[in-house]
């Protein structure tokens, strides 16, 4: 019977140990003991371990390409008429005036014009308000200016000259931007660069005669002979801003866009060279200001 009584209390004594581990040290003043687990939440998304994420955020990554495309202007400004320019050797440019060469000067008017650019545009977007955009883009830029030439005693307008300057490039914008979150409509932001890589740059004259005609024969030809333009290669401060339209994937964006050639010089002899080999005024093709209007459609994919 003693032996049974034993029995009985072992049993009792290792029950209550392992239904209540740190109850007994608890007594002795020590923490109670507590097994060992790892833990998994549960959200509509399927389990997730606490912490994940940077910092414990929720990261999600968007990637949307498409198409952009629209209307664009550039605008340059000209050089006074008496400036002059050298060679690289700091030797002044100086035409022989005369009856069919009135051109002592170089002439570069300022000038402005319309054109149409479109071509693939990439976005990365961290959480669906820190953006990166970038792409290439391809433009078709006019711009067009003109000067009056006067007679001196009278004032009298004899011709006008226009000058019309073609070109054709490509665009690599590298843009920050900023989202203003919405479940459909979405303002936005950027600033950043963007790289403008001419492949054509084109320089041409033509006279409008007035009260007569300006230089005589052969002024003209003498005029587009002497005056060349450049490609250039040049990098715009550029800002964009405007509104997006998102629906089951699909954004359409209206953008602004503005763009300033950085470090684009007003001075003539930093923007032309003279070539004495072919006796020519040489500009580079940079259009100081650039503005476009965009929309197109974009396609938005999770990563």
């Amino acid at each position: 019977m003693k032996r049974w009584n034993w029995m009985v209390g072992a049993f009792v004594v290792a029950t209550a140990l392992v239904i209540a581990p740190g109850s007994l040290a608890a007594d002795e003043g020590e923490m109670p003991i507590t097994p060992l687990s790892s833990e998994v939440l549960y959200s509509d998304s399927g389990p997730s371990v606490p912490g994940s994420g940077l910092l414990g955020l929720a990261i999600d990554l968007e990637v949307a390409v498409g198409f952009k495309g629209g209307f664009s202007g550039v605008a340059g400004t000209g050089f006074d008429n008496h400036e002059q320019v050298s060679d690289g050797d700091g030797t002044t440019l100086s035409f022989p005036s005369g009856a069919h060469n009135p051109w002592v000067y170089p002439e570069y008017y300022g000038h402005f014009g319309l054109g149409g650019t479109g071509g693939l545009s990439l976005e990365f977007r961290l959480n669906g308000i820190f953006g990166f955009e970038t792409g290439l883009m391809y433009s078709q830029d006019n711009a067009s200016g003109y000067v009056d030439k006067n007679h001196a005693p009278s004032g009298t307008t004899i011709s006008r000259i226009h000058s019309e300057q073609t070109t054709t490039a490509l665009h690599i914008p590298l843009l920050l931007k900023a989202v203003l979150p919405g479940m459909m409509v979405r303002p936005f932001f950027g600033a950043g660069i963007q790289l403008v890589v001419q492949s054509t740059s084109e320089l041409e004259y033509e006279q409008e005669q007035r009260a007569g005609q300006y230089g005589g024969d052969g002024a003209m030809d003498e005029l587009n002979r002497r005056n060349q333009i450049e490609e250039s290669t040049y990098p715009l401060l550029a800002f964009s801003g405007g509104i997006e339209f998102a629906v089951a994937g699909i954004r359409v964006p209206v953008e602004l866009r503005l763009g300033y050639a950085m470090g684009s010089s007003g001075d003539l002899d930093e923007r032309a060279r003279y070539d004495a080999s072919q006796d020519q005024v040489v500009y580079d093709g940079v259009y100081r200001g650039h503005i476009a209007i965009l929309t197109g459609v974009l396609y938005e994919f999770e990563l």
